[in-house]
């Protein structure tokens, strides 16, 4: 008796951890969803902005020179 009640926990012990704790994969179908059709399409760059005035009269910045002596302590944390 016990052994066929234990025989039966076992079982469901089983179903259990096959049915309801087993996480279930993720079905990816093969065909294309709207959101990869979308993305799919032609990308055109308008590249008129590089004849606009504004644009042309824009200037690069200076390049910056950072000081060549150490700067800071040996230690920070030690008081003046």
């Amino acid at each position: 008796m016990i052994l066929i009640l234990a025989g039966v926990v076992f079982l469901a012990l089983i179903f259990l951890w096959q049915v309801i704790l087993k996480p279930k994969p993720i079905y990816v179908p093969a065909t294309s969803s709207p959101l990869i059709s979308k993305m799919s399409k032609k990308i055109e760059i308008n590249l008129d902005i590089f004849k606009n005035s504004a644009f042309q009269a824009l200037e690069s910045f200076e390049e910056i020179a950072f000081p060549k002596e150490k700067i800071g302590r040996e230690n920070p944390f030690t008081p003046y």
